[in-house]
């Protein structure tokens, strides 16, 4: 049995109904309000798991966009001692490993973002959207919506983005931007994790404080209920011991 479910069995059981002398009103209220931070913290959990894969994909696109960056592009011509452009082109892999990364980071960005949208969470989801797309992003098919997801035009890229023909000093500026992407997407996760990590906070202090309103019999009762989830002897340990982390999926 998860744990709302345990949660709604007592408050609907009638030995600790209203009437009882082992629990009273204001302790149905009580469990009610343990299982709306139970389900906050699972919601929030949810979250995390998004913006881990979010984490992942804005990494891997920051790491090949730092390995194109750093192929050298000129050359000492022997003759003049003067730098000249080497007119390397992008070649057909890290063309396609370019927009494998993009479209990836797209995919998950969306995702975290439709995520964000339903914990109505408003800073989390305008700390996601600062992310801006430039006139050069634009050329090679990515695009913001107005709804704040983003948009992965393949054709777009493939038509500006020729294997073997497009040189790579012509993707200086571009490749400028999608590292601008990163470290926006970067700086924004970090601010949504401090601000995931208060939402925990708050919710280990109300059920913190919840517990301390159960007398000892009621306790008991909370703790009989519990016995096939858990192998603690007091309610209290339950609570102090519960882990506010990430991954309560399989308790709520």
């Amino acid at each position: 049995m998860r744990i709302n479910e345990m949660v709604s069995s007592i408050i609907n059981n009638s030995n600790i109904s209203n009437d009882s002398d082992n629990i009273e009103s204001s302790s149905i209220n009580n469990l009610k309000n343990l299982s709306s931070n139970l389900t906050i913290v699972k919601n929030y959990s949810d979250f995390g798991s998004d913006i881990d894969k979010m984490i992942f994909a804005n990494n891997n696109l920051g790491s090949y966009i730092d390995s194109l960056q750093n192929i050298k592009t000129d050359y000492t011509n022997p003759v003049t001692g003067e730098k000249e452009d080497s007119s390397q082109t992008i070649d057909s892999l890290q063309a396609g490993r370019l927009k494998s990364e993009i479209s990836k980071y797209v995919k998950n960005y969306n995702s975290t973002l439709d995520s964000a949208n339903g914990l109505n969470n408003s800073d989390i989801s305008k700390e996601l959207k600062s992310v801006t797309i430039s006139d050069n992003l634009k050329n090679i098919g990515i695009k913001k919506n107005t709804d704040g997801t983003l948009s992965f035009d393949e054709a777009a890229y493939d038509a500006t983005v020729k294997a073997d023909s497009t040189e790579l000093s012509e993707m200086k500026n571009t490749l400028t931007d999608l590292e601008k992407v990163y470290t926006t997407t970067a700086s924004s996760i970090s601010s949504v994790n401090d601000e995931i990590d208060k939402v925990y906070d708050n919710a280990k202090t109300q059920i913190s404080d919840i517990q301390t309103n159960f007398n000892d019999s009621q306790r008991q009762i909370l703790t009989d209920a519990m016995k096939s989830l858990f192998n603690t002897s007091t309610a209290n340990n339950f609570l102090t011991s519960l882990g506010i982390g990430r991954n309560l999926n399989e308790l709520l």
